[in-house]
């Protein structure tokens, strides 16, 4: 049965199409693409200790998902036809691939491929991608947060994600302390200035284009649950974080 959704090809930093390969499928000579999604592996610790009645389970993590995607390349030029097909590998070697009819997108690499020319103008394609299934990127303002005080955040996935917070302080505050889910993430000595704590890209602090790690007490990376968040900030009473905001990218297991 052939699929009618639209799949795309995106750059990894942006969502703007690659150079070259265009934004559909159909950019190939693909008629029919059908794609199918499989269930993330998950990873358990455990350990049954000898001679225990039950087994010690530490830890469980969602690694990587599949996708299949199967079509026809066809075209009665032939150098076109083996450029097509070429050119889609190269595509789908290292890529994130985008649903017209879904909201989900799959940052991925090939892991196997299967070809067959089924006429001198047309190859029938299978290819294997590993990696992870993620929502649009989502950024949710929470406004002007009054220390202290609580707020819900319901992200979309069901997997824990690292998350980039950003603020605005408008005068110096001695301290600050936004607890996501139990975990405490603390700073001190905060001039006005705007904040971003970004767990995505390495652990950093920075107000506008400084430095401010030494800022921030602690080491863990911020991170949030797909679901329902509790953030709560608490510190100097009657501080102000002005455009308080949390920005992350959803992941489906």
């Amino acid at each position: 049965v052939c699929d009618s959704s639209t799949v795309r090809f995106f750059t990894l930093d942006t969502d703007t199409p690659i150079p070259f390969y265009g934004t559909n499928i159909s950019t190939f000579g693909v008629i029919c693409p059908s794609y199918e999604f499989g269930a993330a592996e998950v990873i358990t610790y455990h350990n049954w200790l000898r001679n225990a009645y039950a087994p010690n389970i530490y830890a469980q993590e969602a690694q990587w998902s599949t996708l299949t995607i199967s079509g026809v390349i066809k075209n009665t030029d032939r150098d076109a036809l083996d450029r097509n097909l070429s050119n889609l590998t190269a595509a789908l070697n290292r890529c994130v691939v985008s649903f017209s009819s879904l909201s989900t997108k799959f940052d991925g690499f090939t892991t196997a491929r299967n070809v067959e020319k089924i006429s001198p103008w047309a190859y029938r394609f299978t290819f294997e991608l590993q990696g992870r299934k993620i929502s649009q990127r989502t950024s949710v303002t929470l406004g002007t947060i009054t220390l202290p005080a609580t707020k819900t955040l319901n992200a979309n996935g069901n997997s824990e994600v690292p998350c980039v917070l950003s603020w605005r302080l408008s005068a110096a505050v001695a301290s600050v302390i936004i607890t996501i889910n139990g975990t405490e993430y603390k700073f001190e000595n905060m001039t006005a200035g705007t904040y971003v704590f970004d767990a995505e890209n390495g652990v950093f602090v920075k107000n506008g284009t400084t430095n401010a790690i030494a800022n921030y007490l602690g080491f863990e990376l911020p991170h949030i649950e797909g679901g329902a968040n509790t953030l709560a900030f608490s510190g100097t009473t009657g501080g102000k974080l002005y455009d308080m905001a949390v920005e992350y990218e959803g992941r489906w297991q």
